[in-house]
């Protein structure tokens, strides 16, 4: 059977993630975004990828990617992927957007258990994106949990200690050779 291909959305902070407290915010952020492109060109069920600008918000520039993905391949589902998810792999998020292909919408809960990472939607002009804090109640109340997803498609960098999760699970390369100018790890 040939696979459902998808648009990823991949909306990016270009100033990198505010919590995460390492020389270089907006040089690792930018690792992160190639290593998660990077994942998305090797995934087997995704189409197309859409970097989208987040300046008047999150919710906002899903809103416009999926507008914009409507249009560029019309019929195909939607899947929005964080950009801060350095671990990552095709291999990783194929099987969920397998799992993902009979509901209207799809969700996996982050690591912490109370964020999303990904989020799908068949209808990309009707993404139920409620991104924020305690997304994983907000989203639980308009899509179907993947439950059991991957530690690779959980894991969102917010945290130095997530870094250091991230690193011993296996970053790709953008994201290896930045985390090697960082100061050692203490502790």
């Amino acid at each position: 059977m040939t696979p459902v291909l998808y648009v990823a959305l991949v909306p990016a902070r270009s100033g990198g993630k505010t919590r995460l407290e390492v020389p270089d915010r907006a040089l690792l952020a930018r690792a992160f975004l190639c290593d998660v492109r990077a994942a998305l060109e090797q995934a087997t069920h995704v189409g197309q990828v859409i970097v989208l600008d987040t300046p008047g918000g999150l919710v906002e520039a899903i809103a416009e990617g999926g507008q914009l993905a409507a249009t560029r391949a019309p019929g195909a589902p939607i899947v929005v992927v964080p950009a801060d998810l350095p671990a990552l792999t095709g291999e990783a998020l194929d099987p969920l957007l397998e799992r993902a292909r009979p509901y209207p919408s799809a969700w996996v809960r982050d690591h912490r258990g109370t964020g999303t990472t990904l989020l799908t939607a068949r209808d990309p002009r009707d993404i139920p994106a409620r991104y924020g804090p305690q997304s994983a109640t907000a989203h639980a109340s308009v899509a179907t949990e993947l439950r059991n997803a991957d530690l690779r498609a959980r894991l969102d960098v917010d945290t130095l200690a997530d870094l250091h999760r991230a690193v011993d699970l296996g970053v790709g390369p953008a994201t290896a050779r930045v985390v090697r100018e960082l100061p050692p790890r203490t502790g």
